[in-house]
């Protein structure tokens, strides 16, 4: 059986890099273990059953078939959500500068 590997390197300096991976795997009961090692940026022993088809590694998606679609759309909802919680505390950082800048003025 194979897996689809979707890798997001960020190596020091340099622009993100999305990449795409095979990797044949035993079946378990709960998990996948490879043949050989799974591809560079993933790095774990196994893949949980439950982790197929989200972000682990807070870099890689796993797949059970080739889905570009799918794999770019776990990526964009936890990185949209990402960027939506620093933009409310950014706000909230905002207000405090605010008060801080307001505090005294008559």
């Amino acid at each position: 059986m194979k897996l689809h590997f979707y890798i997001l390197n960020e190596i020091y300096g340099s622009n993100p890099e999305l990449t795409y991976s095979e990797c044949e795997v035993v079946e378990k009961p709960k998990t996948y273990k490879p043949i050989w090692k799974f591809p560079y940026g993933c790095y774990r022993s196994f893949i949980k059953k439950e982790d197929v088809a989200s972000l682990i590694e807070g870099n890689v998606v796993v797949l059970e078939e080739k889905d570009d679609k799918k794999a770019k759309e776990i990526f964009a909802h936890y990185f949209g959500r990402s960027i939506d919680l620093k933009k409310r505390e950014i706000d909230k950082l905002e207000e405090k500068l605010k008060a801080i800048n307001e505090f005294g003025e008559v």
